[in-house]
C-alpha cells in the first residue's frame, strides 16, 4: 500500500514538473515590417504588429495571441511595434500563427503565416540574412535576391512586370540604364524600359521616334530623357506621340546636341510635357556650312575655315586734329592715337566724321588745300596735316574716324 501511494505521488510530481517546464519554454520569432510605396519598399518604422492564432482573420487580425518579451513567457507584450529599421521580435508558445502589419503611412498587409514548432528555437521565416522575403509559392517563404548584393550603391526591391504576367520581385541597383540608337537607324519607338533612363541617338541620320501612350508603356507616371547626338548635317530627332499631344502640338523636334526630358502632363491627361536644354561639352563638328567669301567644308580629324578676301579690325577710334597754324610747305608733327596690336604692315582707313568741304583749310581751291597723311606704327595710329599752298593756313576743327585692318 505504501509503495502504491509513493508511486502515485511520484507520477503526480513528474506531471507537475513536466507542465511547469512546458509552460516556461517559449520560442522566439523575428521579422521585418515593410512599407510599400510607388518609390519602392522601405522598412516600416513604428508599424503596429498584431500576432494571432492561425485560425484568426482580418487586418489587423483578431482574436490575438499571447506573446511575450522573454523566453520564459512571463512578461506579456501588450503592443508590439517595429523599430526604426522595421525589426520586431517576440516569444510565444509552440503553435501556428499569423501576423498583420498596420500603422500611419503604412499600407496595411497580412496575414503572414508562420509556425513555432520548438525545433532549433522555432521556425523564423527561412531566408537569407539581410535579404527581404517574399512568397515564391503560397506555402513557402523565400528571399530576394538569393544573396544580398555587396556592390556599393542603393537598391530598390520590387516588381518589373512584362507582358502582364506576374513574376518574382527583384532588387536592382538604382541607376540610369541608358539605350543607344546608332548607325543609319531612321526610326525608333520609346520602350517601357526607357522609364527613368535615357535614350541616346548617336547615328549619322535624322531619326523619327514614336512615343506610345502611358497605357501602352504600362506606367502612368512615365518619364524619360532623349538626347540628339547625331553626327549628320543638321540631323534631327522628331518625336511623334501616339494619340497624345506633346507640348500641345503634334510633334517635338529635338535639334542636334539637345536633350529633352519628357513626362506625362499632370494637368492634361492626354499631353506630354518636355523640357529641352543644350548639351554642352559634347558633340562633334563634322561640317561647316559657309557663304562667300568664307570657305569651309567637311572636317575629319582637323579642318580649316578660310577667307582669302576678309579683313579683321585690329583697332579703331576717332581723332580730333590740331587747329594751330601750319606754314606753307610744312606738315604738323604726327598726331597719334593708341591702336593696340597694330603692326606697320597693317592698313589704316580714315574718313572725316562730317562734311569738311566748308571747313577752313579743307575748302576746295585752285590755290591748293591741306592734305592729311595717315600711317601705322607699332600699336599707334598716326596722322600728319600738310600745307601745300603758298601761304600759312590755320585749319578749322575736324575729326577723323579711323580703323586699323589686317
Amino acid at each position: 500500500m505504501k509503495r502504491l501511494i509513493l508511486s502515485s505521488l511520484l507520477l503526480t510530481l513528474l506531471g507537475l514538473l513536466s507542465s511547469a517546464g512546458t509552460q516556461a519554454q517559449g520560442f522566439g520569432y523575428h521579422d521585418v515590417a515593410w512599407k510599400f510605396s510607388p518609390g519602392g519598399t522601405f522598412p516600416a518604422s513604428g508599424a503596429t504588429i498584431t500576432v494571432c492564432p492561425a485560425t484568426s482573420s482580418g487586418v489587423p487580425c483578431a482574436p490575438v495571441a499571447s506573446i511575450f518579451s522573454d523566453k520564459a513567457l512571463t512578461v506579456p507584450i501588450v503592443s508590439l511595434t517595429a523599430d526604426a529599421k522595421g525589426n520586431f521580435n517576440f516569444y510565444a508558445a509552440v503553435g501556428d500563427y499569423i501576423y498583420t502589419v498596420t500603422g500611419t503611412s503604412v499600407t496595411a498587409y497580412g496575414p503572414i503565416p508562420f509556425s513555432l514548432n520548438g525545433g532549433a528555437g522555432g521556425t523564423i521565416n527561412p531566408g537569407t540574412q539581410y535579404a527581404p522575403t517574399y512568397y515564391p509559392t503560397s506555402a513557402t517563404i523565400g528571399s530576394i535576391p538569393g544573396a544580398p548584393p555587396t556592390a556599393n550603391g542603393s537598391y530598390l526591391c520590387g516588381y518589373n512586370i512584362s507582358g502582364s504576367v506576374a513574376s518574382a520581385p527583384s532588387c536592382d541597383q538604382v541607376s540610369l540604364s541608358s539605350r543607344a540608337v546608332t548607325g543609319a537607324t531612321a526610326t525608333d519607338t520609346v520602350l517601357y524600359t526607357d522609364n527613368n533612363s535615357g535614350v541616346f541617338y548617336e547615328g549619322s541620320i535624322s531619326v523619327a521616334v514614336s512615343l506610345p501612350t502611358p497605357t501602352t508603356l504600362t506606367n502612368s507616371g512615365f518619364f524619360t530623357a532623349l538626347d540628339n547626338r547625331t553626327t549628320g548635317v543638321s540631323t534631327t530627332v522628331t518625336v511623334t506621340p501616339v494619340t497624345f499631344t506633346i507640348n500641345g502640338g503634334a510633334t517635338l523636334v529635338i535639334a542636334q546636341n539637345q536633350r529633352c526630358l519628357i513626362q506625362v502632363d499632370p494637368a492634361i491627361a492626354t499631353n506630354w510635357l518636355t523640357s529641352c536644354t543644350a548639351i554642352t561639352g559634347n558633340g562633334t563638328v563634322t561640317n561647316i556650312a559657309t557663304t562667300s567669301p568664307i570657305t569651309g567644308g567637311p572636317i575629319t580629324t582637323t579642318g580649316t575655315i578660310a577667307c582669302a578676301t576678309c579683313t579683321t579690325t585690329i583697332a579703331s577710334g576717332a581723332k580730333a586734329l590740331a587747329t594751330g597754324a601750319i606754314s606753307s610747305a610744312t606738315c604738323t608733327s604726327a598726331q597719334t592715337d593708341t591702336a593696340t596690336g597694330t603692326l606697320t604692315t597693317d592698313t589704316i582707313i580714315a574718313t572725316f566724321n562730317a562734311d569738311a568741304t566748308g571747313v577752313t583749310g579743307y575748302i576746295p581751291s585752285t590755290n591748293g588745300m591741306l592734305v592729311i597723311f595717315v600711317y601705322p606704327t607699332a600699336d599707334t595710329f598716326n596722322a600728319k596735316v600738310c600745307n601745300n599752298t603758298t601761304g600759312s593756313i590755320t585749319p578749322g576743327a575736324v575729326t577723323l574716324n579711323w580703323r586699323v585692318v589686317r
